[in-house]
C-alpha cells in the first residue's frame, strides 16, 4: 500500500486496528505512532488528494512502453497500425481486459484519423469496455474512451447536451493532467460556442486549446485549431486578422499533405478577398485538387460552384452552367441547401447573360421558393441557438454555485478532518489514562456519550441555524425598507438632496432583491421536495403564487409568525391567508392544514 492509499483510509485502518485488539494490549508507542500519522494525514490530505490520480494508469511493461511511443507519434503516422498489432497480441498473450480496452481505443483513434470515421465492430468493442472496465480505476482510459465515441457534430437538438458533456470531460481530463485531450476538449468547446454565436467565449476556449498545443508541442494540431479561430475571427468582423491566419496555413507542411483541409483553406479565402486574380487562382487550385482527391463530394461539388462562379466572370455562360447544373441535382438529391440557392442563382445568371429568359426566371423562381423555405429553416435554426444559448448560460451559473458549493464543503471537509483527528488524539490520551490506571470508570463511559450528545446537539443547532438564514435576510429587507421610508421624510424636510436620495435609494434597493430570495429558497426547497409544487397545483389549480408560497414554508415547519415575519406582513394577514387556503382546498373544520400540506 502506498503513502496516499494508507493516508486516505487512515481512519478505517484505525478504526479495524482498535477493534481487534484488547484496550489493555495498546502500547505508548503504538498510541504515539497513530497521533504523528494523525499529524501526517492533516498536512498531506489536501496536497495529495489532487494528485490522487494516475495517468494512464501502469498495467503491463511491454505493453505500456510500446503505448508510450504511440502516444508521441502523429496521429496519421503510418508506424501506428504496425504498433498496434503488437498491443493486440500482447493483450491476447497476457489476457489482462484493461490491455484489450486500450487496444480498442487506439484502433478507433486510428480508424477515425485516416477514414474519418469508426466501424461497427470497433464501435461495439469500446462500448462493451465502456460497460465492463472500471472507472474508478482506470478513470483515465474511461474518460478517453468515452470522448472518442462522442459525435462532434453539432445539431439544433444536442447543444446543450454536447456542452454539458464537454465541461465534464474538460474537468476529468484536468484531473488526470492530459494535456492533449484538455486541448481537444476546449477546441470542441469554441466550435459549439461559434455555432451559437457566442464568438468571444469561443475565441477564449480555442486560444487555451492552442496554449495547450503548443505547450506539448502538438503544433500541427493547433495549425488546424488556427483555422477555427480564423472562423470566429471573422464572426467578430475581423476580415484582416482572418485572411492572415488562413494565408499563413497555406504554406504550413501540414496542410500542403492535407488535400482536404487544404481546399478548405481556398474556398474560405475566396469569401475574403477582393483581389480579383487571387480569387480566379484560388478557384481553380481549389477544384482541382478536390478533383484530384475525389474522396468528399461536397467540397467538390462545392469547388465545381465556385469554378461556375469563376466562369461567369470570364464571359463562359456554357461552362458556367454545366458547373452550376451538375452542383444543383447534387444539391437537391442530398437536400444541401448550402449548395442549392448559390447553384440555383448561379443558373438564373447564366442563362441570362445568354438571353435565354425564361430558363432564366424559371431558375430564379426556383431560387425565391428555396430561399424562402431555407430562410424559415434558419429562423427556426435561430430560435433553437438561442434557447440553447440560454440553457448553456443557465448550466453555467448553476456550474458556478456548485463550485462554490464545493468549495464550502471542502472547508467543512477539512474543519470536520481536524475535529476527528482531535477526538482521536483525545481518546488516545484517555485511552492511555485508562490503560495506565488499569479501569474505565463509569462517570469516564458517560462524559464521553455526553460528548457524543453535545456534538449532536451542535450539529443540529447549525442545521437550525441554516433555516433561519431566511428570515434573517427577510429582516434585513424590513431594515432597508424603513431606512428609504426614513430618507423620504429627510428629503422631504430639506434635509437631504434629491441626487444624494437617489444614490442610497438605488444602493439600498439593490440589496432588496426580494424575489430573488425566493428564488433561491424555491431552488432548494425542490430539491427537497421535488414534485410538491406540481402534485399542488394538480389538486388546486385555483391557488395563487403568494397561496404557493405560503404552502412552501408551512411545508418546512415554518410558524405563522416566522410566515409573516418572513413575508413582511401582518399575522393576520396570514390568518386570512390561511382560512381562505382551507375554502378553495375545500377542508372541513377537523381536519389540519399543516398536516394537509405535510402530506402532499
Amino acid at each position: 500500500m502506498n503513502l496516499y492509499s494508507f493516508l486516505r483510509n487512515y481512519p478505517c485502518i484505525l478504526k479495524g486496528y482498535f477493534k481487534s485488539l484488547p484496550i489493555q494490549t495498546i502500547s505508548k508507542n503504538t498510541l504515539q505512532v497513530f497521533v504523528l500519522l494523525g499529524c501526517i494525514y492533516t498536512l498531506s490530505y489536501t496536497s495529495i488528494q489532487a494528485q490522487s490520480k494516475v495517468i494512464g494508469k501502469p498495467v503491463y511493461a511491454p505493453f505500456d512502453s510500446i503505448a508510450n511511443v504511440m502516444e508521441n507519434l502523429n496521429e496519421r503516422d503510418p508506424q501506428l497500425p504496425v504498433l498496434l498489432k503488437r498491443l493486440y497480441h500482447i493483450a491476447d498473450d497476457t489476457s489482462i481486459p484493461i490491455l484489450k480496452y486500450r487496444c480498442y481505443y487506439w484502433d478507433a483513434l486510428i480508424q477515425r484519423k485516416i477514414a474519418n470515421r469508426i466501424d461497427s465492430t470497433c464501435m461495439q468493442n469500446l462500448k462493451n469496455a465502456i460497460i465492463y472496465m472500471d472507472s474508478s480505476e482506470y478513470f483515465f482510459d474511461y474518460a478517453r474512451i468515452r470522448f472518442l465515441m462522442l459525435n462532434p457534430t453539432f445539431s439544433i437538438s444536442n447543444y446543450v447536451d454536447q456542452y454539458e458533456t464537454y465541461i465534464e470531460f474538460l474537468e476529468l481530463f484536468k484531473q488526470s493532467g492530459d494535456i492533449k485531450y484538455q486541448a481537444n476538449v476546449n477546441r470542441w468547446l469554441g466550435i459549439l460556442l461559434s455555432e451559437l454565436d457566442e464568438p468571444k467565449i469561443a475565441l477564449n476556449y480555442l486560444e487555451s486549446a492552442n496554449e495547450l498545443y503548443n505547450q506539448i508541442d502538438a503544433h500541427n494540431l493547433a495549425y488546424t485549431n488556427e483555422v477555427n479561430m480564423s472562423v470566429v475571427y471573422n464572426k467578430l468582423g475581423q476580415t484582416d486578422k482572418t485572411i492572415e491566419i488562413l494565408e499563413k496555413l497555406i504554406n504550413k507542411e501540414q496542410f500542403r499533405t492535407d488535400t482536404i483541409a487544404l481546399v478548405a483553406l481556398y474556398t474560405n479565402l475566396v469569401t475574403l478577398i477582393d483581389d480579383s486574380l487571387k480569387i480566379d487562382e484560388y478557384y481553380l487550385t481549389a477544384y482541382n485538387l478536390s478533383k484530384k482527391h475525389g474522396k468528399n463530394k461536397y467540397q467538390y461539388y462545392l469547388t465545381r460552384t465556385n469554378l461556375g462562379n469563376y466562369y461567369l466572370r470570364h464571359n463562359q455562360a456554357d461552362s458556367a452552367i454545366h458547373c452550376f447544373q451538375d452542383s444543383y441535382l447534387f444539391s437537391k438529391k442530398y437536400n444541401i441547401s448550402r449548395l442549392l440557392s448559390p447553384s440555383l442563382i448561379g443558373l438564373a445568371t447564366a442563362y441570362k447573360s445568354k438571353g435565354e429568359w425564361e430558363k432564366a426566371f424559371d431558375y430564379q423562381n426556383t431560387y425565391i421558393q428555396v430561399t424562402d423555405s431555407i430562410k424559415g429553416i434558419d429562423k427556426i435554426s435561430e430560435i433553437n441557438k438561442m434557447e440553447s444559448g440560454i440553457a448553456i448560460k443557465e448550466y453555467q451559473n448553476k456550474l458556478i454555485i456548485e463550485q462554490q458549493t464545493n468549495e464550502l464543503n471542502h472547508k467543512q471537509n477539512v474543519i470536520t478532518v481536524i475535529l476527528l483527528l482531535s477526538l482521536i488524539i483525545i481518546a488516545f490520551f484517555i485511552t492511555l489514562s485508562v490503560w495506565q490506571k488499569n479501569r474505565i470508570t463509569a462517570s469516564q463511559l458517560k462524559n464521553e456519550e455526553l460528548q457524543n450528545e453535545n456534538l449532536h446537539q451542535e450539529i443540529d443547532l447549525r442545521n437550525r441555524e441554516l433555516s433561519a438564514t431566511s428570515l434573517v435576510l427577510s429582516e434585513k429587507n424590513g431594515i432597508l425598507g424603513n431606512i428609504l421610508t426614513q430618507m423620504e421624510k429627510f428629503r422631504k424636510n430639506g434635509e437631504m438632496s434629491n441626487p444624494c436620495e437617489n444614490t442610497l435609494r438605488k444602493m439600498i434597493n439593490n440589496n432588496l432583491q426580494t424575489e430573488n430570495e425566493w428564488e433561491s429558497f424555491k431552488i432548494h426547497f425542490e430539491k427537497v421536495h421535488p414534485d410538491f409544487f406540481t402534485k399542488l397545483k394538480e389538486k388546486h389549480v385555483e391557488l395563487s403564487e403568494n397561496e404557493l408560497k405560503l404552502c412552501a414554508y408551512i411545508r418546512i415547519g415554518m410558524t405563522s409568525k416566522q410566515i409573516s415575519q418572513m413575508i413582511s406582513v401582518l399575522p393576520n394577514t396570514i390568518k386570512t391567508n390561511r382560512y381562505l387556503m382551507r375554502k378553495k382546498m375545500h377542508l372541513e373544520t377537523k381536519d389540519s392544514l399543516d398536516d394537509y400540506i405535510r402530506s402532499i
